[in-house]
């Protein structure tokens, strides 16, 4: 029983470690452009990851895992540099909400593009999950203008973050998980230091020791996800990402004075209970 409950304890710890990760991003997205952001964050990740290879040495990485990798690491920049972005408009319970989409998009992906036969549920489960997301999309800008730009990039997160949990799984049976993490980050650097080197703002220490410390978090959730996601089969673990929606009404209470609305509330409802009637097999 315990070694059954262990992937899960990980699981639900890493969504924790990320969401916390995600809200000292959202603290210190106001000073900065998205770009910087985002920079600093793998760049920090990357320099935190580096300094536990030397420790730990988990090795060389496997050629045949190269351009997953590779890959891995550009779906990752985008997941991660179009979230930054949303988090600037969204709280963080709207902005997790609707990367709750991710694995509904998966269904929908399956159903346009590889001709997978559509199931009666399965059609369902999209239609709720985006009921659900036009309903937070309503309730989103307090009476303002609604904050389509920051609703669209997280959408897009949702996509490229399903894309890149479901190679998560495959890799994490071949390669050392650190050098997992390791690629995520230094690719995603690489990729982002051109639009940071436009944008740059010199940060001051306090925020500087702030970015590390997010970017310690996320290679810390990281680690943790991968090691469940080895441990355990990912259907099983993909529930858990649920809880997030309470730690970040947590954190927006806590840290931004925001409440969790009626319409975020019931959208994910509407969006959880599509993704449990799609992973019905």
């Amino acid at each position: 029983m315990t070694s059954r409950l262990f992937p899960v304890a990980l699981g639900l710890c890493a969504v924790f470690v990320i969401t916390l990760m995600n809200g000292l991003i959202k603290a210190l997205s106001p000073g900065f452009e998205t770009g910087q952001v985002a920079f600093m964050r793998y760049l920090s990740g990357g320099t935190f990851a580096l300094m536990l290879a030397v420790v730990m040495r988990p090795g060389w990485p496997r050629r045949d895992t190269l351009k997953p990798q590779i890959a891995r690491g550009v779906l990752g920049a985008i997941s991660g540099t179009s979230f930054f972005f949303a988090l600037r408009s969204l709280s963080l319970a709207d902005a997790f909400t609707i990367g709750f989409l991710a694995p509904l998009f998966m269904v929908l992906f399956g159903l346009l593009f590889l001709k997978e036969r559509p199931r009666g549920v399965d059609l369902v489960a999209v239609g709720l999950g985006f009921a659900g997301m036009l309903v937070i999309v309503h309730g989103a800008g307090d009476g303002g203008p609604r904050p389509w730009a920051g609703i669209a990039a997280c959408a897009l997160s949702a996509v490229t973050y399903a894309l890149a949990m479901t190679m998560l799984r495959s890799l994490a049976q071949k390669e050392a998980l650190l050098l997992i993490v390791l690629f995520q980050h230094w690719i995603a650097t690489l990729l982002l230091a051109p639009a940071a080197i436009v944008v740059w703002q010199p940060p001051s220490l306090a925020d500087t020791g702030l970015f590390f410390l997010a970017a310690a978090l996320g290679v810390i959730g990281h680690l943790l996800f991968a090691r469940a996601y080895a441990m355990a089969a990912a259907a099983r673990l993909a529930p858990l990402e649920y809880s997030a929606l309470i730690y970040a009404a947590a954190l927006d209470f806590v840290w931004f004075g925001t409440l969790v609305s009626t319409q975020t509330l019931v959208g994910a409802g509407l969006i959880i209970l599509g993704v449990l009637i799609a992973s019905r097999r």
